[in-house]
């Protein structure tokens, strides 16, 4: 009854209650407003897109198409105010989209492969964390290197001043430990806080093995595409240690 006398209050409405599921889906309804029709009639019902000169109204759960035309001239530049912020929206919202894809090569690499310390042995690490980081670090390392256990302590406070301020960036083990139990032991007497993959699950890695440098401690941080932004490969551990302070400012003040 709520649908057939709402479509008699408005002649030239054209009701459209079959295409409810779909606007259903694209879930664009916003805040209800009052429109008036050039005949003075007003209704109260929420915009959800304008479609080839018609507005899509939403109302009760029922969606409704109304000829521009049809409204007055003020509920006109309604109609084209909202609209213009809900494309805006929609642009930002597939370009955030489009954003998350690039990103999802390296995180594809590492699903699966991550452990943390359990005692003194490791459990799967939950890697959905990593879903939206758009920069990786990744740490060559281990116990049985003196250079690597002098350098640990610095690097882990370089990391816990970073996690501050930038929260696009995971950092990564890549350890060349030849046991669990080594590395488990190492990384939890040094207080590294990350993920590790092991030495015998880099090869399943390709971004990882494929950048691994020739010395230790080393560190390679790439993009999410898998690019290689800074390596200890050619320059020093500093030197990285500013690019990744650098390219994380930068993107910072890109967001």
């Amino acid at each position: 009854m709520i649908y057939m006398s709402f479509c008699k209050k408005f002649g030239r409405l054209i009701c459209a209650g079959v295409l409810a599921g779909l606007f259903a889906v694209v879930g664009n309804a916003s805040t209800v407003h009052e429109w008036v029709d050039t005949e003075g009639r007003s209704m109260q019902a929420a915009l959800v897109e304008v479609v080839h000169g018609h507005a899509v109204f939403e109302r009760n759960g029922q969606t409704y198409r109304f000829p521009l035309q049809s409204l007055s001239e003020e509920s006109q530049q309604k109609v084209r105010a909202l609209e213009a912020q809900r494309v805006e929206k929609e642009k930002k919202r597939q370009a955030e989209k489009e954003r998350a894809k690039k990103w999802q090569k390296v995180y594809g690499q590492l699903q699966g492969n991550l452990v943390v310390p359990r005692g003194r042995s490791t459990r799967s690490f939950d890697d959905s964390v990593l879903a939206e980081k758009q920069y990786f670090v990744f740490y060559y390392t281990a116990s049985w290197c003196p250079p690597c256990r002098r350098f640990t302590p610095n690097f882990v406070e370089f990391y816990e001043r970073l996690k501050k301020e930038h929260d696009t960036v995971a950092f990564i083990i890549a350890s060349s430990d030849r046991s669990h139990q080594e590395m488990v032991k190492y990384m939890t007497d040094s207080g590294m806080p990350w993920p590790a993959l092991s030495q015998s699950d880099r090869s399943k890695v390709p971004v990882v093995a494929g950048n691994a440098t020739r010395g230790i401690p080393g560190i390679v941080m790439v993009n999410g595409k898998g690019e290689v932004l800074a390596t200890t490969a050619n320059s020093s551990r500093s030197a990285v240690m500013r690019k990744i302070e650098s390219v994380l400012a930068d993107s910072t003040g890109e967001r």
